[in-house]
C-alpha cells in the first residue's frame, strides 16, 4: 500500500494539495494506494475518493477524532464529550511524559478540541496558561460544568 500527500515539500502547509496526479498514478499501480492532503473528514475523502483505495486524514485530526465517522450517522459531539475524550487524551499523554512536559505538549491540541464552541477563544486562553495537571485538569472540568452541553456552531 502506498500513500501519497498531494502537496509538494516546497509547498509545505501553503497552498492546495493536487489530487490528479495521485488519480493518475493508480491508473498504473496493482497495489493499494491512498490519497492524502487537506482532507476535512470523512464526508470530504469520500467526496475525494474517485478510483483510490481509500483516503487519510492528517492535521484536521488534531483534536478531532470525530472526523473520521460519517456525521451523517452520528452527530457532532457536545463540548461535554470533547472535554471527556481530550482529558483521556491528556491522561494518555501523562502515562509517557512528565507532567511539566506533558500539560506544556497538550496546548497544542487543546485549541482543536475547543474549536468552534461558544466562548472557545476566552476557554482557550484559560486552558493555555494551566501550568500544571490539577490545573489543567480543574479548568477542564470547570469548562464542561459551565457549557458542557453546548453544541458546535454550524
Amino acid at each position: 500500500m502506498i500513500t501519497i500527500h498531494g502537496r509538494t515539500y516546497s509547498q509545505a502547509f501553503k497552498g492546495v494539495a493536487n489530487w490528479e496526479p495521485i488519480y493518475e498514478l493508480k491508473n498504473h499501480l496493482q497495489i493499494p494506494l491512498l490519497g492524502n492532503g487537506d482532507v476535512l473528514d470523512y464526508q470530504d475523502g469520500m467526496k475525494r475518493l474517485e478510483n483510490l483505495d481509500g483516503f487519510m486524514i492528517g492535521r484536521h485530526a488534531i483534536g478531532n477524532p470525530w472526523c473520521f465517522q460519517d456525521s451523517k450517522k452520528y452527530p457532532q459531539p457536545v463540548l461535554g464529550e470533547r472535554i471527556r475524550v481530550a482529558l483521556d487524551h491528556y491522561g494518555l499523554l501523562c502515562k509517557i511524559q512528565p507532567e511539566r512536559i506533558a500539560v506544556k505538549e497538550f496546548r497544542k491540541y487543546l485549541g482543536h478540541y475547543v474549536n468552534g464552541f461558544q466562548h472557545a477563544k476566552a476557554w482557550r486562553a484559560r486552558l493555555m496558561e494551566c501550568e500544571s495537571s490539577p490545573e489543567f485538569v480543574a479548568c477542564m472540568n470547570r469548562l464542561q460544568q459551565e457549557e458542557g452541553l453546548l453544541q458546535l456552531a454550524s
